[in-house]
């Protein structure tokens, strides 16, 4: 199992070199997809934070706080993460360093990105309200 954190940043990357728009909206939508595509495939999570049930559908509320500074806009690739040092008690900036346990994970989470993030963040929308 993964942090969502970390399944966000990869989705960023992915959409940027791919050059598909990510904003925050679309990137909860695919957040949950993906979450359902490992209960699917594997029949385990993706990550282990809570998907709760916000207004325009599924989010990951941490994920959230981290990328709502770029609002409604695309969110840029992302090299590096910022971190507490508990020993200088100072935020540092430190290289994004990630890599997927199992070879399928990638592989089941590039597919479902191929298929869904070249839809826009409200058409994802629409598919998360029309599931019951």
């Amino acid at each position: 199992m993964y942090h969502a954190e970390d399944i966000a940043i990869y989705i960023v990357n992915y959409c940027n070199k791919k050059r598909m728009d990510i904003t925050n909206l679309k990137l909860q939508k695919l957040l949950y997809f993906i979450q359902g595509g490992f209960f699917i495939m594997f029949d385990e999570p993706c990550f282990q934070e809570d998907i709760q049930c916000w207004q325009y559908g599924p989010v990951v509320a941490s994920v959230y706080s981290s990328f709502r500074k770029y609002g409604s806009g695309p969110i840029p690739e992302i090299k590096t993460i910022e971190e507490y040092d508990f020993n200088t008690q100072e935020f540092i900036n430190k290289d994004w360093d990630f890599s997927f346990k199992v070879g399928s994970h990638e592989t089941v989470i590039n597919v479902i990105l191929e298929d869904l993030a070249k839809l826009s963040a409200y058409e994802l929308v629409d598919i998360t309200h029309r599931q019951h």
